[in-house]
């Protein structure tokens, strides 16, 4: 009997601990689906989106390209072969200069920053990529409609079409390619012939490129509230409208790095159509602070009449870098902004001859630390003939000084 006994109270013992080994097994399984339901889920992409890019930019297809049709057609070859010339003459020329000088120029803290700004850009974001090629999220506006998404380049346009198109695209970076900047006039134009139409096919050509990753495209408009939201129905890309439309764009630099957005708004910023338009603004001040940067502006804020974007920019700008078509030196306050200047500074081009600066001119006569640029941007585009100026809010930690 006593043996009976032993031999239960050993089974029991037993029991017992396999119970308790399974309890923490199951305990182990229970953490293990709670830490996988707590993970973001994969997010899938396009890749039509990215395959338009590089057939827009002049690349070669990646294996597999949705639009394998298309990419050896006698069009498509005269294109890469027109942009590869193009783009190795103006990255040695000015990308890899411009982005050496970032480097060593900018504020260090520049490359962590989030909001960068980008007001009058028009398609311009190879100079904005190159000057701040970490940030999260870009905003760009100009008068320039964004144009149509085409969803399906091979039915969108049909084959005997293609052949202007990209040749359009061609004329409409001609100037930013030997200029460094948009001509209006001539945006006007070629941003609105044919079926790939607007700052959009520009904007994807140079995001394939810089060697980005094209993950989505979405319309998008602003409400009233001054938030973003996805058109789902066509509205009227009209700059003078209260409705601001735009287009949004997801990308990344490689697989593993993170998503960067830009958005392109068309709207008229002049004070008779901003007053009007107060969800924009309302946008405009939820990206505070940002990192600004103003180029090949027409001057247009040097005018009474854009003083509401102006104020705007001084507002919401930690960091301000412009050259001297942006905003004019008379309108920062030394008292809230360390100034620093690049370059040389003479005269405004003879079509903007009205808006030379005496107070700018006797900065760079007189003051013998300012440094050189060692390339041409904006109007003034030749080497020895550009200025920068840098403008640094006070208040912003003391990580911010220029070199």
């Amino acid at each position: 009997m006593v043996r009976f006994y032993v031999l239960v109270a050993a089974l029991s013992l037993c029991a017992c601990g396999n119970n308790s080994q399974k309890e923490k097994n199951l305990d182990s399984e229970k953490e293990v689906f709670k830490k996988v339901a707590q993970k973001e889920p994969v997010k899938v992409y396009n890749r039509y989106w990215n395959d338009l890019a590089r057939y827009l930019g002049g690349m070669e297809p990646t294996p597999g390209s949705l639009l394998d049709s298309v990419e050896y057609r006698p069009e498509a070859q005269q294109h890469r072969a027109f942009f590869n010339a193009a783009w190795a003459q103006k990255k040695t020329q000015f990308i890899d200069k411009l982005s050496g000088w970032a480097d060593k120029t900018l504020p260090k803290e520049h490359k962590n920053n989030e909001n960068v700004f980008y007001p009058f850009s028009g398609a311009d974001f190879l100079t904005i990529f190159t000057l701040y090629p970490e940030a999260k999220q870009y905003v760009l506006f100009g008068l320039e409609r964004e144009g149509d998404i085409p969803q399906d380049l091979k039915t969108n346009v049909s084959k005997d079409r293609l052949a202007t198109n990209l040749r359009n695209l061609q004329i409409s970076i001609d100037d930013i390619m030997h200029l460094s900047y948009f001509k209006t006039i001539d945006m006007n134009a070629d941003f609105n012939r044919y079926e790939l139409n607007g700052t959009l096919p520009v904007l994807l050509a140079f995001m394939a490129r810089t060697e980005n990753t094209v993950l989505d495209i979405q319309p998008v408009h602003i409400t009233s509230d001054g938030k973003i939201a996805f058109s789902t129905e066509k509205n009227k890309q009209i700059a003078e409208d209260t409705l601001v439309t735009g287009v949004k764009i997801l990308f990344r630099k490689d697989e593993n790095g993170p998503e960067q957005s830009l958005c392109y708004f068309s709207v008229n910023v002049s004070d008779v159509y901003l007053t009007h338009c107060n969800g924009f603004k309302k946008y405009f001040q939820s990206y505070k602070p940002t990192y600004t940067y103003i180029k090949s502006a027409s001057y247009l804020m040097h005018n009474d009449y854009f003083s509401q974007v102006r104020s705007l920019i001084l507002d919401t700008s930690k960091f301000l870098l412009q050259d001297d078509s942006g905003i004019a030196l008379r309108y920062f306050d030394r008292n809230v902004w360390d100034l620093k200047f690049y370059g040389a500074y003479s005269r405004p081009i003879p079509l903007f001859g009205n808006r030379y600066q005496p107070e700018l001119f006797n900065i760079f006569a007189t003051d013998t630390s300012i440094k050189k640029l060692d390339f041409g941007i904006g109007y003034n585009n030749y080497v020895g003939t550009s200025n920068l100026m840098g403008a640094w809010r006070k208040d912003a930690s003391a990580a911010g000084k220029m070199n």
